[in-house]
């Protein structure tokens, strides 16, 4: 059976360690400049944020417990947009209500891209800079974030 559902904002996963912070894994590290400002904008525009990290357990509890008390704004740590599993999930998983650990968005950032691994952390404000653009873009379609599959 296909489900669709669209999703009326954009979603953007960003990775924890060397993304949203200079990692010292299994610490936390220290928060990148301008990371703070530039989520919490994103999350004021209504943009779904989802921070997505290999962490588990204690450094993943630790990861999150960090954000919050940093003051950076999200809606799930390693978890799906409510619509996730019915666009993207298997029969199965949506049957039993198994969470797949790789999450949806239509932009993902992370520092294992290409032009990271060859250029280096771009910095926050270039990170503003794109993600504006691609607003700018999609806000001029007739339904710019959907994810009808």
């Amino acid at each position: 059976m296909k489900r669709t559902k669209t999703v009326n904002q954009m979603i953007v996963a960003i990775d924890f360690d060397n993304t949203i912070v200079k990692s010292d894994y299994p610490g936390t590290g220290v928060i990148h400049r301008w990371a703070k400002d530039v989520i919490n904008k994103w999350y004021a525009m209504g943009v779904y944020i989802i921070i997505w990290t290999c962490r588990t357990g204690q450094s993943e509890k630790d990861a999150e417990a960090f954000l919050l008390a940093e003051g950076v704004n999200f809606h799930k740590l390693n978890g799906h947009h409510p619509n996730g599993l019915l666009n993207y999930g298997t029969e199965t998983q949506i049957e039993h209500g198994l969470e797949s650990r790789k999450v949806w968005s239509h932009v993902l950032i992370d520092d294992t891209s290409i032009d990271w691994v060859l250029n280096g952390h771009p910095g926050w404000k270039s990170l503003e800079h794109d993600m504006d653009l691609i607003i700018d873009k999609n806000s001029k379609t007739d339904n710019p974030w959907t994810c009808n599959n």
